[in-house]
Parts: structure tokens; sequence; C-alpha cells
């Protein structure tokens, strides 16, 4: 997208195609427009983990034991660092709002900076970062009569450029009527008993448990919760000690109603576990007392399971592929096929579009820019391909990820050489999630020989 677009394009028509502030796509338009390779997505991803990682271990308040161990858990280290989307720049921007909070009376408009850039990472930085303003500006106002007219005033003028930072994001991913993932409609709004349900798979998914998504009986959510529960309880005493407990509920509440109600995704967890380590951050910088034992339980319940996820997941990486398009990708280069006539199936082989300085696929938008996935129900790329196209392009593609695709592409292997084509290579790829496979990212290809 940034580098199909113009900023203009990309800010006032297709973020909200994405639902998303656009913070990442703007500071991608930078290495896209001045026609840096692919992998410049990685580096920046890779500068925004480290940095959240320094900033953590030089300014966080906690313990040693804590500060080393960290660094080390699930979404710091390699969901919202090795895999490369907008949640990379969380981190660095939770630890720092947490490590300037102390001075926000005074450092008023540097703690305005972070929740706008919190804000402008994605519609849960958002949420978040509302509930954390929200927080500030309760104890703010606690104690207002002390505060001098400067201080108030300054802190109106935040107050006030925030709230309009918050209308300008609504106004920019606002969803369109033919958006395809999410309809603000009342009967796409999840039950109640279904957003508690979300609500709870989330805090599981943030803190210790991986929970197993869909229809599960009451009595097993109970248990599969109580690890999460457990941490919440002893975390809230703590924080309610020490007065920081605004700090928690209220982001965390923000980012569970969007999440349970509106849309979420498993990645999206991390946030709920990020919010966790803020309100950490700030009781710690104001408890007068030592850890109690009760909070060294809750931590040692947390690091345990997020640190074995992050060795299974780097152990996972580092010999298997995340997915199959770069191989893909790999494989048309070296055979010349860049520019013949190729079709895919199924949105998922757009992540091989950016190996390549244009679209390559000639059944998506006739083989011209732009080459990115549309989340609107009027695309008509298609999902599956059943049969050989009766146009006879010269390379298929075909993605694997869903059962009912690679039942799809079964049937039309089959038939490819009495329609005069070889399957040529599977690339298999799969998306990783704690300690197993979540989805997978593989693809089939095809290509027209002769009789």
């Amino acid at each position: 997208m940034a580098r199909d677009l113009t900023p203009g394009q990309l800010w006032w028509n297709y973020l909200r195609y994405e639902g998303t502030p656009g913070l990442w796509h703007t500071i991608l338009l930078i290495p896209a427009k001045l026609g840096l390779p692919y992998g410049s997505l990685h580096v920046l991803a890779c500068i925004a983990a480290c940095a959240a990682v320094a900033v953590l271990v030089w300014l966080a308040p906690f313990p040693v034991a804590i500060a080393a161990l960290l660094p080390f858990t699930y979404f710091v280290m390699y969901q919202y660092a090795v895999i490369a989307r907008s949640y990379t720049l969380f981190p660095v921007l939770f630890f720092l709002t947490a490590a300037i909070l102390p001075q926000a009376r005074r450092r008023t408009y540097l703690f305005l900076l972070l929740l706008i850039l919190m804000a402008g990472t994605a519609m849960h930085g958002a949420m978040a970062a509302a509930g954390i303003g929200v927080a500030y500006l309760i104890e703010f106002r606690a104690d207002f009569r002390n505060r001098s007219r400067a201080e108030i005033r300054r802190h109106a003028v935040a107050g006030a450029v925030f709230v309009v930072w918050l209308l300008v994001i609504a106004a920019l991913v606002w969803p369109p009527k033919d958006l395809s993932f999410i309809r603000l409609s009342g009967q796409d709004m999840r039950s109640v008993k279904a957003s508690v349900v979300a609500a709870s798979e989330q805090i599981e998914e943030a803190l210790v448990c991986r929970p197993e998504l869909g229809a599960r009986p009451w009595d097993l959510r109970i248990v599969d919760m109580a690890p999460s529960a457990l941490v919440l309880v002893l975390s809230a005493c703590w924080f309610y000690k020490n007065s920081t407990l605004l700090y928690f509920l209220l982001p965390l509440g923000a980012v569970l109603m969007l999440s349970s109600v509106v849309y979420r995704n498993r990645w999206h967890a991390g946030v709920l576990f990020l919010i966790w380590l803020f309100a950490m951050w700030v009781t710690y910088s104001r408890a007068k007392q030592p850890t109690p034992a009760y909070m060294w339980l809750a931590w040692m319940v947390v690091l345990a399971p997020q640190i074995y996820w992050s060795a299974k997941s780097v152990t996972y990486d580092i010999g298997q592929p995340y997915s199959g398009s770069k191989a893909v990708a790999n494989y048309l280069k070296s055979e010349g096929l860049q520019n013949s006539v190729i079709y895919g199936a199924g949105y998922e082989a757009t992540s091989i579009q950016p190996y390549f300085p244009k679209n390559i696929f000639r059944n998506y938008h006739d083989g011209r820019n732009p080459s990115f996935w549309l989340w609107s129900t009027a695309n008509q790329y298609p999902q599956v391909m059943p049969a050989v196209p009766p146009e006879r392009p010269d390379v298929l593609v075909l993605s694997l990820r869903n059962d009912w695709q690679r039942d799809t592409a079964a049937q039309l292997v089959r038939s490819l050489p009495q329609a005069g084509y070889a399957l040529v290579g599977r690339f298999d790829g799969q998306l990783y999630w704690k300690s197993s496979g979540l989805e997978a990212e593989s693809f089939l290809v095809a290509r027209k020989v002769s009789r």
C-alpha cells in the first residue's frame, strides 16, 4: 500500500479498508517511495523491537530478575518484533509512556505525543491510549486546587488536541459500507455472552494460556481461565494498594470493548499484555515497599509460559518458513516468469506481490497496480480456482491456506495433465502462534507445458 499509493490516497481512501489509523503505513512510505527493498520492512521492525528492549532494560523500575526476563516474553521477543506488523511499534510506545508518566505534569506535551503515536498505530492502541489518558486526567483532577493556572491551561490544551486526534482517527478508519471483514451493524455485533467469551479468550491469550477457540463448555472455560484470573486478582490488589488501578482497568476495558464486541484476532491479545506491563511499570515506580510474595507468584505464572512460547516460536522460525510466498517469488524469478501471464487464487497470494515491483497477477486489476489486497465486498479476485481458466495463463498460483482451498486445488491438480499443465512445486509455510502452527500459508504453482 505504501508503495502503490500516494499519501493522500492512503490516508483518505484506503486506510478505512484496513481498519487502522496508519502510522505504520506512513512510516513505510519512506523506504517504499525511496525504492528500498522489501527487507527494509524488517529493518524497521527490528529497530522498534530493539528500542523497546533498550527502554525496558535501562528505564524500567522492575526488580533486576524481572527486567532481565521480560525481553524474552512472547510478544516482546517474537510476535511484536519478528512479525513485522504495525504492532511492532507498541512495546516501545507503551514503555516510553510508562517511563514519562511520573513527569507528565511537567512534560505534558511529550506525554501527549506518546499517546498520539500510540493511538495512531492501531485501533487497539487508540483505545488503550484513551484509557490511559482518562486515568491520568482523573488523577490530575483529584488534586485540581493545587494546580497552577499554567499547568491547568497546558493540560486543557493537551486534552483538546488528543480529543481532536481521536476524532480524526475515527474519520479516517470509519468502516465503509463495502468493507468485507467487519460491519458496524446490529446483526453483526456479538451477543453479551459471546462478548464475555471473547474477552476471556483475549485475556487468556495475553497472559497465561493458549485457549482453544470455538464452542467449549463453561466448566472447561473456567478451568482454562483460572491461571489468568489469579494473575488479574493478584495484580489488581497490588495496583489498588498503590493507587494505580485505573491505569490498568480503563485501558484494559477500552481495548476489550473493541476486541470482544467489534473485531479481534489472536495477536491483538499482545496489547492487553502490554497494558498489564504498563500498569506494573507505573505501580513499581510509585511503590514504597518491596515486591510482595503474591506478586512474585503472579510474575512467575505469567513469565514461565511467555518465555516457553518465545522459545518454541524462535526455534520454529529459524528452521521453517512463516510463509511460502518468498519461495514462490524466488521460483518465478529464477525461471524468468515474472512477466508471463500469471493467474492467482486466494487473497493470501498477495504476500507474493511485494517481492516484485508491480502487480504480477493478470486476473487482479488486469495485471496493473495497485497490487495490495482490498478488503471490499466488490473485490472479484477468486478465492479458489476450480478449473483452468479459459484464457489459459502461463502460470497458476493457488493458495492452500484453508481446507476448502486445498480441496479445490486438489481437484484442479488432477485435471492439470489433460489441460496441458504440470504441477511444478508446492511451497509450504505456516503462521506460527506461541507453541504450534495457527494457519497454513502454502502455495501450489502449475505451469502450461507443450503437449
